[in-house]
């Protein structure tokens, strides 16, 4: 909670700044946590729709009262969002800012994640950096910005968008994804901890399009028909690669 409340304190103090005393002493933010395995929707002040993925947190107001609705995502989210011309639709994570009217995409923005994505399903997508507002990426559907925040470098690439936001309906993607970044997203997905005992599999590329709501020993078990050498043992809430 503090590393998201540092990340959001200064845009929301901002926001606050062009709001009326009257407007701000009636508004208030709700912080809602999709717990590790599971996965959340909530409804938004004017309708709009968010699909929180495991271990995601979104924080937003009580009402939509300023020029802009913003919101705040530390995580995994779909968003549904209704459509307002004059009040575009903000979210915001520690390295991305998008802006839109009415559209649907997906956000990937953990914390500590080496790259953070944004992938368009529908309408248009506004996207700069939040240490870079002068310079703007404009998206159309089955278009995905990557930034990678070590390098502050942006990439964008064609893929196919609902790919990214399948998590909502209980799939699991992984695109070229590296062994040890797919092992955090079963622990986040299935609630578990991973324990990996060799890095023979450090330099192993992932790249699977699971069925919906496969449970967590076939999913282990296709990974294996993929990786012959791999072996694995599941205990509880513990997994142990070897």
């Amino acid at each position: 909670i503090p590393f998201i409340m540092m990340c959001t304190s200064g845009y929301f103090f901002i926001s606050n700044i062009n709001s009326d005393e009257e407007t701000k002493s009636e508004i208030s933010y709700v912080q809602y946590y999709a717990e590790v395995g599971r996965r959340e929707q909530v409804t938004l002040p004017d309708g709009s729709k968010v699909w929180l993925n495991s271990g995601s947190t979104l924080i937003y107001p009580s009402t939509f009262a300023m020029a802009e609705r913003g919101v705040y995502l530390n995580g995994e989210g779909f968003f549904e969002v209704t459509k307002d011309v004059e009040h575009p639709f903000v979210v915001n994570t520690c390295f991305l800012k998008m802006q839109v009217l009415g559209t649907t995409f997906n956000i990937s923005a953990y914390p500590g994640d080496n790259q953070v994505k944004t992938t368009l399903e529908t309408g248009a997508l506004k996207v700069s950096l939040q240490n870079d507002t002068a310079k703007s990426y404009y998206l159309k559907p089955d278009d995905q910005l990557v930034y990678i925040p070590s390098s502050n470098k942006v990439e964008c690439f064609k893929v196919k968008a609902s790919d990214y936001s399948d998590w909502r309906m209980g799939g699991l993607f992984f695109n070229n994804t590296d062994f040890e970044k797919a092992m955090q997203i079963i622990e986040r997905t299935y609630g578990v901890k991973v324990h990996i005992r060799t890095s023979v599999y450090n330099k192993q590329k992932i790249y699977v399009h699971y069925n919906k709501h496969e449970s967590l020993e076939n999913i282990l078990h296709i990974l294996k028909l993929m990786i012959p050498e791999l072996d694995y043992r599941i205990s509880g809430k513990e997994v142990y690669i070897e």
